[in-house]
Order: structure tokens, then C-alpha cells, then sequence
């Protein structure tokens, strides 16, 4: 069976938000945001670890410097992007760092309830 490729083509007066972001820890990140039509939007995220710059990301760039775009909101849909950022649904990244974060959590009222226990025997 033949294998069929895909090919996403977006406009610039379709482009909502766009950032690269590179980090000292490894862990770098590409994303566009499009308006397809109304109500309907394409984000098109990139991740990659360490220092080379893939392709997509270069290639944003390009596109961004090509229509004299800045990365960020763009401001024209500055609005309804904030709106539609605030319908957003939370990532497994952020699913997980709630996880980290209940852990520590309970990992400190362990201590703290341990602490409290010592300061009870101690006072007999």
C-alpha cells in the first residue's frame, strides 16, 4: 500500500500567535496558531532537545521575517487569541506538573505531621 504525505500550507493573514522558545535545560519548543475559518483554529506545536535548531523552526522563523511578522500575538487577533487561550484545555505537561506539584505537597504534610508528632512526645 502506497503511503500518502500531508501538506499544511498557512497564510500570514491567518497566523494568530507564534513563538520559539529555547531553553538552558535542553528542552526547546516551536508553535504557530492559525485561524482556519470561523471558530476553527490550527495550533502546530514542535519540541526538540538540545542545541541544533531543526528545520520547522528555522523555517518559522523565515516565514515570520519574510512577512515582517514579530513573534507573539499578533495584534490584530490579539483578542480573540486570548480568548481562545483561556478556552484552552490543560496539556499532559501541565496534567503532569500537577501531579509533581500534589506530590510535594503531600510529601510536606508527611513531614510537617511528623515534625508536629516529635513536638507532641516531646513535651511529655
Amino acid at each position: 500500500m502506497a503511503k500518502k504525505d500531508m501538506t499544511i500550507k498557512i497564510k500570514a493573514e491567518q497566523v494568530m500567535f507564534s513563538n520559539i522558545a529555547k531553553s538552558k535545560d535542553g528542552y526547546n519548543s516551536a508553535r504557530v496558531v492559525a485561524k482556519i475559518a470561523d471558530n476553527e483554529y490550527m495550533s502546530v506545536n514542535y519540541e526538540w532537545e538540545g542545541n541544533n535548531i531543526p528545520d520547522f523552526a528555522m523555517s518559522l522563523m523565515g516565514f515570520m521575517q519574510a512577512n515582517a511578522m514579530e513573534l507573539g500575538t499578533v495584534s490584530e487577533h490579539a483578542e480573540e487569541y486570548e480568548a481562545l487561550s483561556a478556552k484552552k484545555a490543560p496539556t499532559k505537561k501541565d496534567d503532569m506538573r500537577d501531579e509533581e506539584d500534589d506530590m510535594k505537597k503531600k510529601k510536606k504534610g508527611k513531614k510537617k505531621e511528623k515534625c508536629s508528632d516529635d513536638a507532641d512526645t516531646e513535651d511529655e
